[in-house]
């Protein structure tokens, strides 16, 4: 009764427009569209886009360093999103995360772009040079998380068509410590803070230990039932993406170190 009675006054709203649009991507049914736009209003509050992603939460609103922090803050999303599919099971989320890698894959193109012209155009030395040629291999790291990311919902959308194997506590504690790192790390990234990104290269050790005890509990559940090795291999599979996106963001604070002091800090003490 209430979707009907909403249906015969939604030509009659001004921001019906916007809900016709919304309608036209792909997916989008019209009743997630009216919410959509009921819950955001009148879009002209925004002065551009990035204020509205930023709303939405699909990038930071704060500590905007350029297109290099922007494609970092829609990998945190992208992955976020991954791991909300795993734990709800939503299938459709993690179809609709998928599309996120496009835009991880465009950013990185603009980034290489801007710092290649400004390499030649200004010939940089000293702390802008290593800032540059950081940002360059940031962009690569980050894009290969999104990349991990659509394995991750891939593998999601499989377990779907499946009874759930067993409650993943440890893979969402292990994602959301392989999450923080990343943030972490965007954020001493942005703030030039050396000794945050050291404390974050420290902390990769805990999500390979989450990596570890979640591999021998899976290896239990498939020589216990045969039966179990097609899931068990799948949420394996999902925690070695994240222990990679892990290994990611170590390498993210391991290059701020190198931003920051010039100190090359990589295999240190391995």
């Amino acid at each position: 009764r209430i979707e009907a009675e909403l249906r015969d006054a939604t030509p009659h709203w001004r921001l019906a427009p916007v809900v016709a649009a919304l309608q036209a991507l792909r997916g989008v049914q019209w009743l997630v569209a009216i919410t959509v736009v009921a819950e955001l209003g009148d879009l002209t509050r925004f002065d551009n886009p990035r204020q509205l992603a930023a709303f939405v939460g699909l990038i930071p609103s704060e500590y905007s360093s350029g297109a290099s922090r922007r494609q970092g803050g829609i990998t945190k999303a992208g992955n976020g999103r991954a791991r909300r599919a795993l734990i709800e099971r939503d299938t459709e989320l993690a179809e609709r995360t998928l599309y996120i890698d496009r835009q991880i894959n465009r950013l990185e193109m603009e980034v290489d772009d801007l710092c290649l012209r400004v390499l030649a155009r200004r010939q940089p030395v000293a702390s802008d040079l290593r800032f540059l040629t950081i940002a360059l291999k940031l962009v690569t790291d980050l894009e290969r998380m999104g990349d991990l990311g659509v394995n991750i919902c891939e593998r999601v959308i499989e377990l779907n068509e499946e009874p759930p194997l067993k409650p993943y506590v440890e893979v969402v504690n292990m994602a959301e410590a392989a999450q923080e790192m990343l943030r972490e790390a965007l954020d001493a990234f942005v703030a030039g803070d050396s000794e945050r990104a050291q404390a974050i290269v420290q902390r990769d050790s805990k999500v390979d230990a989450y990596y570890g005890a979640i591999f021998r509990e899976l290896l239990t559940y498939m020589m216990e039932n045969p039966r179990n090795i097609f899931r068990a291999t799948r949420v394996q599979s999902i925690a070695k993406y994240i222990e990679r996106i892990a290994d990611h963001a170590t390498n993210l604070a391991e290059m701020v170190v190198f931003m920051v002091h010039g100190k090359d800090i990589r295999h240190v003490g391995k």
